[in-house]
């Protein structure tokens, strides 16, 4: 009885998950719950004043949606991001025209497939339990997506991690950061990204609540810089 009980559950789980995803999809929301968005919001104002440039590794509805909301909120900003994804990339493209974003927010493609289908679907779960060294980019196209920000002329106040190879791109962009910038990783409730993040000197998590009922893990995003001791801070105090 308790294995039939425990398995409904988890199967209710997983249905609540798939249905959270589907809602954001259809209304072309990022897939964040309302505190996760309210902090990142609050992390803009910090930059009120200037200019603000954000690069986006792995492009998407928080794309679309955060270049909104700085436009109506009348910040100035420039928005970078990258896929690796020809599909998505051409849907996100059209999208940024539809929106009238064009001159805000520069999307770019370097082409490769996601692990899972690198490593064969049939040995997905081998694949989650691979150590990251046997992750490691192989590929021209993949090398030149953890490297792209760096070729970029300009260094970034604020870079979002929500894309592939975290763990190194995370290792990356200490370089490709202004002074005082910040980098947000999302997802960050998943422990196989922590290894990366002891390289930045002031950092902090923010417990993003629950995205759907009986989630097993809250969500999580994750905030560090090299040298913005103050705005961590800010972070932690709720700002």
């Amino acid at each position: 009885m308790k294995d039939l009980l425990r398995r409904i559950k988890n199967e209710f789980i997983i249905f609540s998950r798939n249905m959270f995803v589907k809602k954001q999809h259809l209304l072309k929301r990022p897939a964040q719950t309302a505190i996760e968005k309210k902090t990142i919001k609050k992390l803009f104002s910090f930059f009120r004043g200037r200019k603000i440039n954000v690069f986006e590794y792995g492009c998407g509805y928080s794309t679309l949606y955060y270049a909104q909301y700085l436009y109506k909120n009348g910040y100035d900003f420039e928005w970078h991001c990258i896929d690796n994804s020809d599909d998505w990339f051409n849907k996100m493209k059209d999208m940024i025209k539809s929106k009238g974003f064009c001159r805000n927010v520069f999307i770019y493609l370097r082409s490769f497939i996601p692990f899972w289908e690198k490593y064969g679907l049939e040995i997905f779960e081998k694949v989650k339990a691979m150590k990251c060294d046997e992750l490691r980019p192989t590929l021209d196209a993949e090398r030149d997506y953890i490297d792209f920000p760096a070729t970029i002329a300009s260094k970034f106040d604020v870079i979002f991690v929500d894309g592939r190879f975290r763990r190194r791109v995370l290792l990356r962009l200490q370089e490709c950061l202004k002074e005082g910038g910040v980098v947000v990783l999302h997802d960050a409730h998943k422990g196989h990204y922590h290894s990366s993040l002891k390289e930045y000197p002031y950092s902090i998590f923010i417990d993003g609540g629950k995205a759907y009922p009986f989630q097993y893990v809250n969500n999580a995003i994750w905030f560090g810089s090299m040298d913005n001791k103050d705005l961590i801070d800010r972070i932690k105090k709720g700002f």
